[in-house]
């Protein structure tokens, strides 16, 4: 349960900050724990990430293959 924690919390700020440029990624608090799109699509397939999209809309109309809708 703790390493599910983990992920969807990884998963919650990966999905917040995409939209975000690397000037602004800096000044967040724990920057060092925010990973990039590219980051995300090196791992892709490989295991002990899951990518858990949280918002209500535009899960829909796009996302990430193999991703997962929290509800």
């Amino acid at each position: 349960m703790k390493k599910f924690l983990v992920a969807l919390s990884l998963v919650s700020l990966v999905s917040f900050l995409l939209g975000f440029d690397k000037e602004d990624i800096k000044d967040y608090p724990n920057s060092d724990l925010v990973v990039t799109a590219d980051w995300v699509e090196e791992r892709e397939g490989k295991g002990n990430i899951y990518i858990i999209d949280v918002r209500e809309k535009g899960y829909e109309q796009e996302h990430i293959p193999l991703l997962s809708i929290f509800q």
